[in-house]
């Protein structure tokens, strides 16, 4: 599965994007060629998404291109708030504030 936090800088910003998975085997490139392509940034090539789809064929397109990955290096965020920050699923777990052993914190001001 492809993870955001992984993603390649040079994915354009939006819903769908290519992490570091990518082995530049071209599959998705055939599967929706206007929405991704290969680039050369870094010691190996690679794809990215150049374009994101706006009508419901292109997002079929791009979910073809994202199911047919060998690999899992396509991804998408759910929510656009998800574009601009880490997912839910990968964001660390965080105790209760203020829980102390069934207590109120004493660090508490």
């Amino acid at each position: 599965m492809a993870k955001f936090s992984r993603r390649f800088i040079d994915n354009i910003d939006g819903r769908y994007y290519v992490d570091e998975a990518c082995i530049d085997c071209d599959l998705c490139r055939q599967t929706a060629p206007d929405f991704f392509k290969r680039s050369h940034i870094g010691a190996a090539s690679h794809s990215i998404v150049q374009r994101q789809p706006v009508t419901a064929q292109e997002v079929a397109a791009c979910e073809d291109a994202l199911q047919a990955c060998p690999v899992n290096a396509i991804g998408k965020c759910e929510q656009a708030s998800e574009t601009r920050t880490e997912s839910s699923e990968e964001k660390p777990e965080h105790a209760a504030i203020g829980a102390a052993f069934g207590s109120v914190s004493p660090f508490l001001v």
